[in-house]
């Protein structure tokens, strides 16, 4: 401490997690308010985002509210417009495209919603997913950002074995999802953004008439939110 002011040094900051985080609360508002503090007084760093996930996943359970993200394509998918609330029911062209993922929302072993998935190849060779809708049955639920996290951490899963670079969504909220998103594009609105056609003999009408009815495709720009190659680790032996 000087001069009216002190520095916090890396061990004093573990010391201080390890007595917070060595015994999680039993509650769900005393697990809410320690994630909160952390996410809010700690820079991000590898460790951190670590805790947050742990703590995240607690208050989830704690507090009754675990959303799932489960992946694949079956015949229930055709009456995803109930699940999702949306004008999907003809449009089979989403489900039969080869190139479509889809992943259920469920709460509570409830179908709540549904996210759809379009992979592209960027102009530079990359490989990309780009999130199309996530789209909610109940008009009173968001799409959180934390919620957000547990799709893109599914999805960096599921797709790093199949060498995908990067999962990207429409620089536009209005085109993510029929929800509010605002916690999203306020933390990734400022993230490098690609575009699927720039000066290529690949035009807009040829990439809508490959994959019809993805509207995310007709983005003038597509925000980078996982580069799925960054996010691999060594495995350790």
């Amino acid at each position: 401490y000087e001069s009216g002011s002190f520095e916090i040094t890396d061990d004093a900051v573990m010391k201080i997690l390890w007595v917070f985080t060595a015994d999680i609360p039993k509650n769900s508002r005393d697990v809410n308010r320690l994630r909160v503090f952390i996410d809010n007084y700690f820079n991000p760093s590898p460790w951190r985002r670590s805790v947050n996930k742990s703590l995240n996943a607690a208050y989830k359970i704690r507090s009754g509210s675990i959303i799932e993200f489960i992946p694949g394509k079956d015949k229930t998918l055709a009456v995803r417009h109930i699940a999702g609330s949306d004008c999907t029911a003809e449009m089979d062209e989403l489900i039969s495209d080869s190139d479509s993922m889809f992943y259920k929302i469920t709460h509570m072993n409830k179908w709540i919603g549904y996210a759809c998935i379009i992979s592209s190849q960027l102009p530079d060779g990359e490989q990309a997913a780009i999130i199309d809708v996530i789209n909610f049955q109940d008009e009173r639920m968001s799409l959180s950002s934390e919620m957000f996290e547990v799709l893109l951490d599914n999805m960096a899963k599921d797709l790093k074995e199949q060498r995908f670079r990067y999962i990207l969504i429409p620089e536009d909220k209005g085109m993510l999802t029929n929800r509010n998103c605002g916690d999203i594009y306020r933390k990734y609105g400022n993230s490098p953004r690609v575009t699927l056609y720039p000066e290529s003999d690949l035009s807009l009408d040829d990439i809508l008439r490959q994959h019809k009815g993805f509207h995310s495709l007709y983005a003038q720009e597509l925000l980078i939110v996982r580069d799925i190659m960054a996010d691999i680790q060594p495995e350790l032996f």
